[in-house]
């Protein structure tokens, strides 16, 4: 498997990576039920992110061209019924080919621009088809937000995390407002287009703190963080959570999650936002000092979300199906 990626270019990696695949699909380079290279395996043969990889063999899921089977892997699809028809491909070549002229001499589309549109518009054919992105800093964190968000709405959410490289794609794009500024900063440019959320700590935190408190003794309470604006911001949300208690809270910039954990007081119980905690291991997880400080969307927002969108309840279609 020969391919390269490009990370000077203005075509995202992931965009790069689903077409170097998606062309060695196209001239049977990659044979139907071969295994793809693992997102971690690809990852490291390319030198880019694994969130980059997964984006990448998301979208050639959803074009069809691969299937996920979980711990399996991720395989090449089966030819479509009728590809296998006499002159098929040459019949699919010329349309193709007919395709891309047309956009590049009527509207002055590149191939890679020609590429985006589809992309953009194929699932807004129809409304079971309609996506957002969801931007987050943490990958768990975005996934649960998604999953919060199709339960509500037939809608597709792809998660979009923060340290991703290239730029965020076309289409509807939804953030917390713990992420204003980091995003005002990146996109100046699609800032006005993205909508913003409120997200408040899980409410399950302030019991897991008092019954860990009453059994250690601890009352100190130190935020992790990678930055002091963001360790100040969760300081606020925890401590509006916990209210009028006899907890301090405190913060700490550290450049690794595990030294908070090593350098860590007896009297101090840690508490790591999703994307500091993502770096822990399951063994410093499993420390009884530490706390994952998880968000939830309000629900009032979910339902003005969709209905801001135009997207279908889900409640609706079980009620029709009944």
């Amino acid at each position: 498997m020969n391919i390269t990626v490009n990370p000077k270019s203005p075509v995202p990696l992931y965009h790069q990576i689903a077409e170097a695949l998606s062309y060695q699909i196209a001239t049977e380079q990659l044979a139907a039920g071969q295994t793809l290279p693992s997102v971690r395996r690809m990852a490291q043969m390319l030198g880019v992110n694994m969130h980059t990889v997964r984006r990448a063999y998301t979208e050639l899921s959803g074009r069809g061209l691969v299937i996920s089977k979980g711990a399996l892997g991720t395989i090449v699809a089966g030819a479509a019924s009728g590809s296998n028809k006499p002159g098929h491909e040459d019949k699919l070549g010329q349309f193709l080919g007919r395709v891309i002229r047309e956009g590049r001499e009527k509207f002055e589309l590149s191939r890679h621009e020609l590429v985006q549109r589809l992309g953009y518009w194929g699932p807004l054919a129809t409304a079971a088809q309609e996506f957002v992105y969801i931007i987050e800093g943490s990958e768990s964190q975005g996934r649960d937000y998604a999953s919060r968000i199709e339960g509500l709405w037939q809608v597709e959410a792809r998660t979009w995390i923060l340290s991703d490289d290239g730029e965020l794609p076309e289409g509807p794009a939804v953030a917390t407002y713990f992420h204003y500024n980091q995003i005002r900063r990146r996109w100046p440019q699609r800032f006005n287009a993205i909508h913003f959320i409120t997200a408040r700590p899980d409410p399950g935190l302030r019991k897991q703190i008092e019954a860990l408190a009453r059994f250690s003794g601890g009352s100190r309470l130190v935020i992790c963080e990678f930055d002091q604006p963001a360790a100040l911001n969760a300081a606020a949300d925890l401590q509006s959570l916990l209210g009028a208690t006899r907890f301090t809270v405190e913060t700490r910039v550290v450049n690794l999650a595990g030294i908070a954990l090593r350098s860590r007081d007896e009297e101090e119980l840690l508490v790591f936002p999703p994307r500091v905690w993502a770096e822990l291991t399951a063994a410093e997880q499993s420390d009884l000092a530490v706390f994952r400080m998880g968000y939830e969307l309000l629900p009032e927002d979910l339902h003005a979300l969709g209905n801001k969108f135009g997207w279908r309840p889900k409640q609706r279609e079980a009620a029709k199906r009944a």
